[in-house]
């Protein structure tokens, strides 16, 4: 299901100037093999966490534009792509801790469904390919977030609840990220 990614470029990258725990947003893009063009978001929060996002273009002024799915069955390059992304900004960011939210399915689960099949296939994904040696995996079924903390914080643990409390206090809502 997983081979290799496309090609992609960092697209743009902008410092985040107020007071909120937003720090710095990226942009980065890639085409697939039909020719269709992706936008990963990447937002850096503080405790250096990578929030990460994805859609394809022509979704982008969709509201609900992270969850349609292209039935091209290229979901597998698509999310290794995503997937090489985060390991690059772990190569540049030795420190970073990564994100995400598997949003519900448009037209075929509600949004307020727990456990959803992309929250299921990022779980494998990265269960898979980034193991419990380099993060430690912390996610909640209920609010479909994954959050991998770095090992190589000083306290990951720590860092782990800080992270989660801060989301809680961003995002009000969510118990867990």
């Amino acid at each position: 299901m997983f081979e290799a990614g496309y090609e992609f470029r960092l697209a743009t990258k902008h410092f985040v100037k107020d007071d909120s725990p937003l720090l710095e947003k990226y942009i980065y893009v890639f085409k697939t093999r039909l020719k269709r063009t992706y936008i990963v978001n990447i937002h850096l929060y503080e405790y250096r966490v990578y929030v990460i996002k994805f859609h394809n273009k022509s979704h982008s002024n969709a509201k609900d534009r992270y969850s349609f799915v292209l039935n091209d069955f290229d979901a597998g390059k698509v999310l290794k792509t995503v997937l090489d992304i985060a390991v690059s900004i772990l190569k540049v960011d030795q420190l970073a801790s990564f994100a995400f939210i598997g949003a519900h399915k448009y037209g075929k689960e509600l949004a307020t469904s727990h456990n959803t099949q992309r929250y299921r296939v990022y779980k494998r994904m990265v269960e898979y390919f980034l193991g419990p040696y380099t993060f430690i995996h912390t996610y909640e079924q209920r609010s479909n977030s994954y959050l991998l903390v770095n090992k190589i914080n000083s306290q990951p643990e720590a860092c782990s609840e800080d992270i989660i409390n801060m989301f809680t206090d961003i995002f009000q809502g969510l118990e867990q990220l």
